[in-house]
């Protein structure tokens, strides 16, 4: 990127600013611009808005290029023409605030295509430099208004590439207004600004905005869309709630073919139209099948497909829910976008045709590489999809899958791993956590990946890197079939990507191999063309192409092969770690104290008192759910058969099991922790079994039992304290899992363990007080002595209550080497 010129133009683009602003708030300056484009410039306006069709915008304009390709515009007639349309049809004026917002198209014509060129170069240069290039988007913004309705400034924000669009991401961000520049980190979400500070073309230079936003970039890198919304509907819960008939799953048209998918995308909902019909059902509140059929024939009395509009503008007002599941369809075989609905019906009344629709939090932009089902898609614009379809969709749409459920055996439904210290018992309890309760799904394709790494980069960029990459000059037909430049094609696009490869090199190309017009060619002559219609780099670009493209893409081109997805967890499990004090009111409920916070400083301190749940409780709650109850209440109401045979029918899915982890379960008093509910933990008590236990939590009295699918794993040192102390009544409630030492062959701490282990035992005749092999385990024999001195010899000071002398005897039976003998009495053991 050459500065001096890019200095020049965002001068330029600076001073049009300020005609701009100028233009906005003064309608002699607007109009004069008019009357003096250049006569060709006119006719080309002319061409382009005097066979416009339809709307009062359309017809002002009309107006105008009429009038000044005759001579000068009537000023008085189209000011007033604009006045009373706003003033006799507002609704259709709503995004035109001025006449600059209807004549814009005018003034920018001429200035449009090297305004968004600058913002690109500039965008795409600093992303380049920044390596931030495959982990975000840039949108651009012109004079015209990111939504064509004109705008007193131009800008770029680049943000996370996770993100639909930049509405509500955060961004760094680069602003053009009224003859000055300014640059900022903007946090869209909260319309907030985060140092702002304007550039000064003749002080500032580039290496001033790459430092600026170097230093806010891992602002918008940590800003990830996809992970909040993964995060706030794991796919494993949505395929249970579809499952247990929670939520309900739809097929939608967002406009025939898709053709409002980009929209959808973009405003983050899902619209129907049918509009005066639509506004007809709330005006009157009705909602019957008759009055809907009445509007509808009146709406289009030739459409022979009433019934199914009848049934599909019902079933998206009424029926259509929060939390259901939205597929987005084109045409009969492709699902091209999956969703959560996040509010009910809203009628837009500045829309005319799309009146109705509900907000979506998208999980997937599928359009570029859609969905197909083995089976063709109903022809209604909505039509409701039964959960045995929809379960395999989200499935195989989000490759949601349980980890590891094949190679590992669930315990039993109460167990407690034990062992002495460094046994593996934490390590065991992971595993189970990781195999057996977490539930992973893959949500990008590697293909999809690639297409977003190369996003940021234009077409001419993305061709010169695969030329640069081969040996040999590629025809155009070569090059459109590089799986680098099909990633980078638009899949939708209906322009012959041949024609569209063509158009980029000829624009890039030297003098000698193109033929287009000057006012189409670019200032960068990278590409040449040899006899034989194949292209390559022109020879005078090949040590500058790193500086022309970025070194980042042509990493990419290098190593396109992407081997996975971005992934997400949901965990059915939850996790604690005992100590003395904990209680029953911390495990099941009790009451606890709060602080009062009524916002009056003198009672901040106030103390209240609530009742509270614990994890065990919660735990429950969360197996049950799994089961199918929303609470306890739901399902002791629910008939004793139908509790045993939603328990028995998801006994053997690994999906719909949940656990609780407790780490060192005998450093509390177990009997007072569960209480009266250590009988409920026997499986033939639990819910849904033979001989069920319910019984009335004492402080809420609400009803209350054990889910069948959920599983209690704790952890027990036996050092700590002896398996003997258990109360009798829970050890015969737990089936408990003995883990050792083991002694690797092969490995040189295996018999010097085996020693340590023999004079501990000659000392104790107890294996409780052994050492583990996690102690030694990944470090090097030439750590041994500092593996003694900061693991072992403390841990026996533990076992032998500071003993120094046994600790001596116990390592010398073990035939470890001793520093310092004279040290001994001071408690100082050391390893030598």
């Amino acid at each position: 990127m050459e500065w001096n010129l890019l200095k020049d133009q965002l001068k330029e683009i600076c001073e049009f600013s300020t005609f701009i602003h100028d233009a906005i708030t003064n309608s002699n300056v607007l109009f004069e611009y008019i009357d003096n484009i250049p006569l060709e410039v006119k006719k080309i306006l002319y061409g382009r808005y005097n066979s416009t069709i339809g709307g009062p915008v359309n017809e002002i304009r009309k107006k105008v290029v009429i009038q000044f390709v005759a001579g000068k515009v009537n000023r008085d007639e189209i000011s007033r023409e604009f006045e009373s349309g706003k003033l006799n049809n507002p609704k259709a004026y709503t995004q035109y605030k001025n006449l600059y917002s209807i004549l814009y198209p005018f003034l920018t014509y001429q200035t449009n295509e090297a305004t968004y060129q600058v913002l690109e170069d500039l965008s795409n240069q600093l992303c380049g430099d920044l390596m931030i290039s495959d982990k975000t988007k840039i949108k651009c913004s012109g004079f015209d208004g990111s939504r064509n309705t004109g705008d007193d400034h131009a800008w770029f924000a680049i943000y996370n590439n996770t993100y639909p669009n930049q509405t509500t991401a955060k961004q760094l961000f680069f602003s053009i207004h009224n003859g000055a520049i300014s640059y900022a980190l903007f946090d869209r979400g909260q319309q907030l600004f985060v140092q702002q500070k304007t550039f000064d073309t003749d002080t500032d230079n580039y290496k001033t905005l790459l430092d600026f936003f170097n230093y806010h970039k891992n602002s918008i890198l940590l800003d990830n869309f996809r992970a909040k919304i993964l995060s706030k509907y794991p796919i494993g819960e949505l395929i249970n709630q579809i499952d247990s008939r929670k939520i309900s799953s739809w097929l939608i048209k967002p406009g025939e073919k898709g053709k409002m998918w980009k929209q959808a995308l973009k405003e983050e909902n899902i619209r129907i139209g049918w509009g005066s019909v639509v506004s007809d059902i709330f005006s009157e509140n009705n909602f019957s099948d008759e009055f809907v059929l009445k509007k509808l024939d009146q709406y289009d009395p030739k459409d022979a497909k009433q019934t199914n509009n009848r049934k599909s503008i019902i079933s998206f007002l009424k029926d259509v829910k929060i939390g259901d599941v939205i597929y987005a369809v084109s045409g009969k075989y492709d699902i091209i976008g999956v969703g959560v609905v996040s509010s009910a019906t809203i009628l837009d009344e500045d829309e005319i045709e799309f009146k109705a629709y509900h907000n979506v939090d998208w999980l997937i932009d599928l359009h570029k590489s859609p969905y197909n089902p083995s089976y063709d898609l109903p022809i209604k614009t909505v039509t409701e999809l039964e959960a045995r379809f929809s379960i395999p969709i989200i499935k195989s749409i989000f490759n949601f899958k349980s980890q590891g459920i094949s190679k590992m055996n669930f315990p039993s439904k109460n167990t407690i791993l034990y062992g002495p210290p460094g046994t593996g018992k934490t390590y065991e309890l992971n595993k189970y956590k990781r195999a057996l309760f977490t539930d992973t799904g893959i949500t990008k394709k590697p293909e999809d990946i690639l297409r977003e790494k190369l996003s940021p980069y234009p077409f001419w960029k993305v061709l010169a890197g695969v030329l640069n990459e081969s040996k040999v000059a590629l025809g155009v037909g070569d090059l459109i079939q590089d799986p680098i430049v099909k990633a980078k094609l638009n899949p939708i696009n209906k322009t012959n990507p041949q024609n569209i490869a063509w158009s980029e090199l000829q624009s890039y190309a030297d003098d000698q191999s193109t033929q287009l017009a000057s006012k189409y060619r670019r200032s960068i002559k990278l590409f040449t063309k040899n006899n034989e219609s194949k292209w390559s780099i022109a020879e005078d670009k090949k040590n500058d192409l790193l500086n022309i493209i970025g070194e980042e893409l042509l990493e990419i081109v290098r190593n396109p092969v992407i081997e996975s997805g971005e992934s997400t967890e949901t965990l059915r499990y939850n996790f604690i770690t005992f100590h003395q004090k904990y209680g029953y009111e911390d495990f099941i409920e009790g009451i606890k104290p709060v602080l009062k916070d009524d916002g009056i400083e003198e009672q901040a301190s106030d103390l209240q008192f609530e009742l509270k749940k614990g994890i065990f409780y919660n735990s429950c709650l969360e197996a049950l759910k799994l089961a199918g109850y929303d609470s306890f209440e739901n399902c002791y109401e629910d008939s004793y058969e139908n509790r045993i045979q939603k328990f028995n029918s998801i006994k053997n899915d690994p999906t719909k099991q949940f656990a609780l982890f407790i780490d060192e379960i005998n450093r509390a008093n177990i009997s007072a922790v569960l209480g009266e509910l250590i009988t409920l933990l026997e499986d033939d008590k639990r819910i849904g079994c033979k001989n069920e236990m319910w019984l009335n939590l004492p402080y809420s009295n609400k009803i209350f039992s054990v889910p069948g699918n959920l599983y209690l794993v704790g952890t027990m040192n036996t050092a700590d304290r002896s398996i003997a102390l258990l109360d009798i009544a829970l050890r015969r409630r737990f089936e408990f899992k003995a883990l050792y030492p083991q002694y690797h062959d092969g490995e040189w701490w295996s018999k010097i363990l085996l020693d340590l282990n023999m004079a501990i035992y000659n000392w104790k005749k107890n294996p409780d007080f052994f050492i583990g092999h996690a102690f030694f385990i990944n470090s090097p024999e030439t750590e041994k002595t500092q593996v003694f001195n900061t693991k072992i010899i403390p841990l026996l000071y533990e076992y032998c209550q500071n003993n120094a002398s046994m600790i001596q005897k116990i390592l010398l039976e073990a035939n470890i080497k001793l520093k310092t003998p004279d040290l001994y009495n001071n408690f100082q053991i050391i390893a030598e």
